[in-house]
């Protein structure tokens, strides 16, 4: 356990370290950089206690950081990269991709949004493709069929979501 341990602690490390990044490159200062990586980390036992658990949730978020602190910064070959390597974690970081690739083309221009798509969903698609014909089929069929096969919990969506999001409004603001 101790390796996948390490992988997921250093991941939300890096998560907290890029969100740190991210706070600098907008203009804000090192305190509330610092501030915005407490926040984050103190999320721990709210957010589910997976920190430091061996899943590959960790490596998500670390994965996604980098991914949105790249984009912001230009670096869109890197982004997509790190972007595509985030789906292979856990295929809704995909989504990020299409917010990611909205910003681009209207903060950065086209050339840049445009390669931002070379660069994450050609090899999205490369490696879907590429572990679909391996797997016989059941790689699209786990990324597919699984989620749909989870039940819509209407309390969660229209009351406990929304709760929470308004009631962690004030901190994220």
């Amino acid at each position: 356990y101790e390796l996948g341990r390490s992988v997921s602690i250093i991941s939300v490390g890096l998560a907290a370290t890029a969100l740190m990044g991210i706070i600098r490159r907008e203009g804000g200062g090192w305190a509330l950089a610092g501030a915005t990586a407490a926040l984050f980390l103190g999320t721990y036992e709210n957010g589910g206690a997976f920190f430091d658990l061996v899943r590959n949730d960790g490596l998500q978020i670390g994965l996604l950081a980098w991914a949105l602190l790249a984009i912001r910064t230009g670096w869109v070959r890197f982004a997509g990269l790190l972007l595509t390597a985030a789906f292979l974690t856990k295929h809704t970081a995909a989504l990020y991709g299409l917010t990611g690739l909205w910003w681009l083309w209207h903060h950065k221009g086209p050339t840049l949004a445009r390669r931002f798509a070379a660069y994450s969903v050609l090899p999205a698609l490369a490696c879907t493709l590429g572990l679909t014909i391996q797997s016989d089929g059941l790689f699209l069929t786990y990324i597919l069929d699984v989620p749909s096969s989870h039940p819509f919990v209407a309390k969660r969506f229209f009351w406990t979501a929304p709760k929470e999001l308004f009631l962690a409004m004030p901190w994220t603001l």
